[in-house]
């Protein structure tokens, strides 16, 4: 897969398992697990990780093509299928 660079030789990958693999130049410095990294990208979001944000950041992470991501509409206890 490819790597996305952000700023000064930093990359970031997406694997098939979903899981974020963080690299410095070629050397792979973390990776994350498709659920943590759910939970830091609706984390750090504006709104925190509350309400079914965590689930609508891995719907998204999980998504492929154009998908209209519903918020905070999920009905309460929502479970992603992911």
């Amino acid at each position: 897969m490819s790597k996305f660079h952000s700023h000064s030789g930093w990359h970031w990958e997406r694997a098939e398992d979903g899981s974020v693999n963080i690299y410095n130049g070629d050397v792979l410095v973390h990776s994350e697990s498709a659920d943590s990294w759910a939970s830091i990208v609706s984390s750090v979001s504006a709104g925190g990780e509350m309400d079914n944000r965590f689930y609508t950041a891995k719907d998204f992470h999980f998504s492929t093509g154009s998908v209209a991501v519903k918020t905070l509409s999920q009905p309460a206890g929502y479970r992603s299928p992911y």
